[in-house]
């Protein structure tokens, strides 16, 4: 069910192609290096795919290749994702898995849906996330910079040590967004030493980032952020090793930080210079 499948290669371009109506993947890269996908258009997912479906997706095993297979995406956009997941909702724009996979670098997307790494590292540069779409990274060291987020779209980082930097987002998750959080940016649990700086995150009356766990370590700093809501969510009461090298952001005059109000979050020796 693959519309176009890019398998067993190497230093493959692949510019100004368009799949419609495919079934497990509309385009893919499998046990492939060096693979450049550009100016990539996608529409209407087969409905109930066996094992579900996504419209792009960099795949390596055991028969790649090389030991780490890489891949781009510049310029890829799909529409009409609904009802690829059988129970579930709208299918994936973008997936990456498998022991062989290496870097993916994803530049200029435009994702109505869910893009799901779950292998590393990954580079994500400059695009668009609208309606329900995310970010979801399981890839440590990731480098997240220049997205725009607007509807209910999310980032949602479930991996260590990485940065997100240079974003700007205009929210209003409903039913929780894509995260179920309500939150721009998530940092899950065992997300630790991740750096969100530079982005600008406007939210309504959601939060603006949301920490998954205690002792996460998580760095912000340089950022605008304004909330009607919590500017800082988290389930369990904030402590010090949640926050660190956390100053000169910009918060609106209802910031709060878990119910702390920004005058006592600023005595706990937190964003002293904010």
């Amino acid at each position: 069910g693959y519309g176009i499948r890019i398998e067993g290669s190497t230093d493959v371009v692949l510019e100004n192609c368009e799949a419609y109506r495919c079934g497990r993947h509309h385009i893919a890269a499998i046990n492939s290096t060096g693979f450049v996908g550009r100016h990539l258009r996608a529409a209407y997912v087969q409905p109930a795919t066996p094992g579900g479906n996504s419209i792009f997706c960099s795949y390596a095993d055991q028969n790649a290749p090389v030991a780490k297979c890489t891949s781009l995406w510049d310029d890829i956009s799909a529409e009409h994702l609904e009802g690829g997941v059988p129970g579930h909702g709208d299918g994936p724009f973008f997936t990456s898995h498998g022991p062989n996979q290496g870097l993916v670098t994803m530049l200029n997307i435009v994702a109505q849906g869910k893009v799901s790494f779950m292998s590393g590292p990954v580079i994500v540069r400059g695009g668009v996330l609208n309606r329900t779409a995310s970010i979801e990274n399981w890839g440590d060291g990731a480098i997240i910079e220049g997205l725009t987020l607007t509807d209910s779209s999310a980032i949602d980082q479930w991996a260590k040590n990485g940065i997100i930097q240079n974003c700007v987002a205009h929210l209003i998750p409903e039913g929780g967004g894509p995260t179920g959080y309500s939150t721009a940016i998530v940092c899950r649990p065992h997300a630790t030493g991740n750096i969100i700086r530079f982005n600008t995150l406007v939210t309504g009356k959601f939060s603006c980032l949301a920490l998954a766990n205690n002792d996460l370590g998580t760095q912000w700093y340089g950022n605008i952020m304004l909330s009607d809501g919590l500017t800082v969510y988290k389930v369990a009461a904030l402590t010090a090793g949640d926050a660190i090298n956390v100053d000169y952001n910009f918060y609106g005059p209802k910031a709060m930080f878990n119910g702390t109000a920004l005058d006592s979050w600023k005595d706990q020796g937190l964003d002293s210079h904010s």
